[in-house]
């Protein structure tokens, strides 16, 4: 164990070699725990697909996944099958033969990496392979797209046959570089997001095979001379150029980046709010030296900058500084430790106990229920190490745990503390945007579509149907629901309970209605939006004057149900016009007896006219 610091950072005074092959064994020893821990969490089968990369990117085999033609660029930089890796590969090819002179080939392929949370302690079951499939094919469009077709065939291979959702992107180290890096996926936001996926990328890319980042061997100290440091490196022949893959220094973040990337993760939160409050409190965290005047106390100055320092750069640090501990440099819990630190410095406790739930969340390990496995993971060990700092009760986890049934009254409250999250998130982008509209990659009416996006799902207006369950539980629906007319100084109003009326009439304290409102309309609309009120809820609706018999009810319910067919999807192109009425329904005197005084003698007015406003031969308007 090489527990001592690795100081190479003068590189003038020369340096020990020795220190150069320690500092690589550390990078790969903590590499080595994470690859463990990725086979851990997959089956058999996913597991011998991860092993096979390397060779399936190494040769062409008729017989082996990916296989598109003889000539299509193949061979991994320096790397050598295990006789394991040989037998693996004959369970899916029989006829495969490993052919050495293969080896003598130039190699296509510098490095292969997976990005991502695969490794780490939010690794699930559903954890997709982000492959980083690093090659040196210059403007050979032939070969490249021949490698691209042998990508999206390993892709679909690894869906079908062992349900592994796989995602290949090519990548060229000197192009990422010099350009910042092109368009990864309909998914990101591309160049303008260069050095957040760079920094992404140094701390949660796990090496697969081939040549290992030169970013490596650059102390932290030299990070913003990074080039001049590297060419020493590189001249001095410390390091041989063509062992190392090189995607370039990370100095700091450009407060452009914050804008880009904080625009595209508060799209996905309208969504799934928790998973992007970690990543925009992040960018908030970033931007903290940015966004906020430095104080003049040299202390909070300090905490500041650490704050808005690159996790990647802290993760190197760490590695110089001792042996690398997997678990306080798992990339997750990195997150929530700069979180906790940005957060108790602001003494913003609320916002702290947010993030403390959305990793545990992500962690998705549930801690109240009994693990039905001998071992412990490691994942459930360490959150528990986690939840007992954080001083979490039995039933606090086990309200955690349950949050798939969590119902209306909870929902709301959750709802707006997330809410309170991101509208923090976007006056932050706003003040970004101001001060850097002149190197900024997002555009106003970005930000301005972006707004009203934010606006139609969170904003609160009187008389505006809200949107309470952004991701947060799978099932809101109650059995019973009881709406219940009250008459006031101030007009009527109405309050939706959660139980039938009888239940309701039996309670003996008064329990906080989950909403109120100033018509039932409103109330059942948005009890039906939200799927509180499904098809089989039972629903009593009670007041004093009020009369509506149990067919008309369900005609009301249906006519709405009708009229707004859920689920509502909302074209994004909607968002660049301003907005606009597009249905209207009309619901006249809902619940009110247009001939009351003929009702109260027990009789009814019966007419062959159908119309309500000429009704009868004495022309009655009912309205």
């Amino acid at each position: 164990m090489h527990s001592r610091p690795i100081d190479i950072h003068d590189i003038d005074e020369g340096i020990d070699r020795k220190q150069l092959t320690q500092l690589k064994q550390r990078f790969l020893d903590l590499n080595n725990v994470r690859y463990q821990r990725t086979q851990a969490a997959l089956s058999d089968r996913q597991q011998q697909f991860l092993q096979l990369l390397p060779l399936l990117f190494h040769v062409n085999h008729p017989m082996l996944p990916g296989y598109t033609s003889h000539s299509t660029p193949a061979g991994v930089y320096e790397y050598q099958p295990t006789a394991e890796d040989l037998r693996i590969a004959k369970t899916l090819a029989r006829s495969f033969q490993y052919n050495r002179d293969l080896t003598e080939k130039t190699y296509a392929i510098d490095a292969l990496f997976i990005m991502g949370s695969v490794g780490t302690i939010a690794q699930s079951d559903a954890s997709d392979l982000d492959i980083w499939v690093c090659h040196s094919l210059a403007d050979d469009e032939a070969a490249l797209q021949e490698l691209e077709r042998k990508c999206a065939l390993v892709s679909q291979w690894a869906e079908q046959h062992i349900h592994l959702e796989v995602h290949c992107f090519l990548m060229r180290s000197d192009e990422f570089s010099n350009q910042r890096g092109k368009c990864l996926s309909t998914e990101g936001s591309g160049s303008a997001q260069h050095f957040l996926l760079l920094d992404e990328f140094y701390r949660t890319a796990l090496w697969l095979a081939g040549k290992v980042p030169l970013w490596w061997f650059v102390p932290v100290t030299q990070e913003s001379d990074y080039n001049i440091y590297r060419e020493k490196l590189l001249r001095k022949r410390f390091i041989k150029p063509e062992d190392v893959i090189d995607f370039g220094g990370l100095p700091e973040i450009p407060a452009n980046e914050f804008v880009g990337a904080g625009v595209w993760q508060l799209y996905k939160a309208i969504e799934s709010p928790y998973k992007s409050v970690l990543k925009l409190l992040l960018l908030e965290a970033y931007a903290s030296s940015t966004a906020t005047a430095v104080s003049e106390n040299d202390d909070a100055s300090a905490a500041l900058k650490n704050a808005s320092e690159p996790l990647a750069i802290s993760f190197k640090r760490a590695i110089y500084a001792q042996t690398p501990d997997a678990n306080a440099l798992d990339p997750y819990v990195m997150v929530y430790q700069r979180l906790e630190n940005y957060l108790s410095l602001h003494h913003q406790l609320l916002r702290l106990e947010l993030v403390r739930r959305c990793f545990y969340f992500k962690a998705n390990n549930a801690l109240s229920r009994t693990n039905r496995q001998a071992n412990k993971s490691w994942q459930r060990q360490l959150l528990e190490q986690l939840v007992k700092k954080w001083n979490w009760s039995t039933h606090q986890l086990h309200m955690l745990d349950n949050r798939a049934y969590w119902k209306a009254p909870h929902v709301i409250s959750e709802r707006a503390l997330l809410v309170n999250e991101l509208n923090q998130s976007y006056r932050l982008l706003n003040e970004l945007n101001k001060h850097h509209d002149h190197d900024i990659a997002i555009s106003n009416e970005a930000l301005l579509i972006l707004g009203r996006k934010l606006h139609a799902a969170f904003e609160r207006k009187a008389g505006k149907i809200e949107w309470i369950n952004p991701g947060i539980s799978r099932d809101l629906s109650e059995e019973h629901l009881c709406c219940i007319r009250e008459q006031s100084d101030d007009g009527e109003s109405w309050q939706l309970l959660r139980g039938s009326f009888h239940d309701v009439s039996l309670r003996n304290i008064n329990v906080e209605p989950i909403k109120r409102s100033r018509g039932l309309l409103e109330l059942l609309l948005w009890c039906h939006a939200n799927e509180i009120l499904t098809g089989s809820t039972k629903i009593d609706i009670v007041g004093n004057g009020f009369v509506l018999t149990t067919l008309q009810k369900q005609q009301l319910i249906h006519a709405l149900q009708q009229w707004l067919p859920l689920p509502l999807v909302i074209d994004h192109n909607q968002f660049t016009r301003p907005a606009a009425i597009e249905q209207i329904l009309f619901i006249i005197n809902t619940g009110v007896e247009p001939q009351a005084d003929l009702h109260k003698k027990g009789m009814q007015m019966l007419s062959s006219q159908k119309d309500a406003l000429v009704y009868t031969g004495l022309r009655e308007n009912l309205m």
